[in-house]
């Protein structure tokens, strides 16, 4: 959970350097039901994390995404946030995360050309 907590703190850290400051990340899916791997994401990323329940959240946000960048919307839309679950971070448990994305950063890197090998190996 953390590994990919992780990968996702860098995806949202490489769409922040294009775009404005991401303060709150909606989120949905399978993994929103384990309410300690939302907890888990809302630490790694510093960010609130609040469920929201769309079927087609990965569709509708990949459209509000397109929309803004052509210019076609000034911004995203907010989402009304009554009654959704609202995930803070812990700044205890931040502290830590941190500290281990720059391994994970690193470790990557350093693993990078290996685990390509690897996925081609066939059996």
């Amino acid at each position: 959970m953390e590994g990919i907590c992780f990968a996702l703190r860098d995806v949202l850290e490489s769409v922040q350097q294009n775009s404005e400051p991401i303060i709150r990340v909606n989120v949905s899916g399978g993994f929103t039901k384990s309410e300690v791997w939302v907890q888990i994401l809302a630490d790694v990323t510093r960010k609130k994390m609040v469920v929201v329940q769309s079927e087609d959240a990965s569709a509708v946000g990949a459209a509000f995404i397109a929309m803004k960048a052509s210019g076609l919307a000034p911004a995203y839309p907010a989402p009304a946030l009554a009654d959704r679950e609202l995930y803070l971070p812990n700044p205890a448990s931040a502290n830590v995360y941190a500290k281990n994305f720059n391994v994970y950063r690193q470790l990557y890197l350093d693993l990078k050309e290996t685990m390509h090998k690897v996925s081609t190996v066939s059996d």
